[in-house]
């Protein structure tokens, strides 16, 4: 495949990003698409049946599921192995829901919590690096740990979009739960763009990060050198604070950074010239500097006001290179970077319909979800600024 000139004015092939959720979702939304179009006259029957099911159910409620019976609700069930019936299959692909593109929750990855807001501990640090004798003399008691404790806490906001379905539009179809996936899929993309926005402004600024920040030493776009890169990311990781707790140390950046300060690096290049051709990849780097992964910000964003002519641009350009130490199953009593605290169950889906809008009317699609972006440990992440 051709290269292609991207931002910062090098060449290099967009970084392959995927991970096994997007991937495992792209399997769910495939095989509801495939069983809700029907592969065969039987399987056509049930999901008509299953459509027409679903509309009775939002106009009356002795249509819900908890009235159908036994043979209806078998109906319903053979739309997807994973629904037991129609609001069952929209909150899964709402909970299910990932974009690739976007590296907000691998940055700061979700928790899942009971409460709207709550406190949990903190443990001194001081108390994990320095101990008292433990040598026990003749008849002697043991030296007592100093052991202490604060608290944090977090606190939920509420984010929600709806989406709306015209019944005009499909009823030619017959399928509206067909749609109504479409719809709650529309939604779901919209709360990840604000998702990422909202961590991407927290990632990506050096205040985040308390004293761990450092400018480059020099610059890493110098064309003979590659300036200081090496030296700044190998100090930028033996800065991070770790805990007994499993975490991947992941580097991030934006993509004009990539490409013109990583990607084309005269220093990095000549570390595989003997052994890959072309420009590095975030893989070989992140290997070689003992990193997990390297994750770039891909994701664009219409900056114009409505009503003017669309702007795209990148969600954020900063000249800024991030390193952090992301808990791989968050809980409120590790030592990691930063973590989304989400209520349990969330994303929460509704529908319902509104026969006074239009000819026909329509339904109306909701996805909300509770959740609180925080930093848990600034020091288990570095920023290098000026590169």
């Amino acid at each position: 495949m051709a290269n292609a000139l991207l931002e910062g004015g090098a060449l290099a092939a967009a970084p392959i990003q995927r991970t096994e959720k997007g991937l495992r979702y792209e399997r769910f939304i495939k095989a509801v698409h495939e069983q809700l179009a029907g592969m065969d006259e039987k399987s056509k029957a049930k999901a008509k049946k299953a459509n027409l099911d679903f509309i009775k159910g939002l106009s009356d409620p002795r249509h819900r599921a908890d009235h159908l019976s036994e043979l209806e609700k078998a109906v319903q069930k053979a739309v997807t192995p994973s629904a037991v019936h129609v609001d069952s299959l929209l909150s899964t692909i709402s909970i299910m829901y990932a974009n690739d593109e976007y590296i907000g929750e691998r940055l700061m990855p979700v928790a899942s919590v009971g409460k709207r807001s709550d406190k949990y501990v903190v443990y001194p640090k001081r108390e994990r690096f320095a101990y008292p004798d433990d040598e026990i003399g003749a008849r002697a008691q043991s030296n007592e740990l100093d052991a202490t404790r604060s608290t944090d806490n977090y606190s939920v906001k509420d984010y929600g979009l709806m989406n709306f379905l015209d019944l005009e539009t499909v009823q030619n179809q017959d399928a509206p739960l067909n749609e109504m996936v479409d719809v709650v899929e529309a939604v779901n993309e919209g709360i990840a763009f604000k998702r990422e926005k909202r961590i991407l402004a927290i990632t990506f600024a050096s205040g985040t990060f308390g004293t761990n920040t450092a400018v480059a030493a020099t610059n890493w776009t110098l064309a003979n050198s590659g300036g200081s890169i090496i030296a700044d990311v190998l100090g930028a990781v033996s800065a991070l604070w770790t805990g007994p707790n499993p975490t991947k140390k992941i580097g991030y950046c934006t993509l004009p950074v990539w490409n013109s300060n990583i990607a084309n690096n005269a220093a990095v290049r000549d570390l595989f010239k003997y052994t890959g051709e072309g420009l590095a990849t975030t893989t070989q780097v992140a290997r070689f500097f003992g990193l997990d992964e390297i994750l770039v910000s891909r994701s664009r964003e219409d900056t114009a006001n409505v009503g003017q002519a669309a702007s795209y641009a990148r969600m954020t350009t900063g000249q800024v290179f991030g390193i952090i130490a992301a808990a791989q199953r968050p809980t409120t009593r590790c030592l990691h970077f930063g973590t989304t605290f989400r209520m349990n169950g969330d994303p929460f889906t509704t529908q319902w319909p509104d026969p006074k809008v239009g000819k026909r009317g329509g339904i109306y699609g909701r996805v909300a979800v509770s959740e609180d972006h925080k930093i848990v440990a600034p020091d288990a992440g570095f920023m290098i600024t000026g590169i």
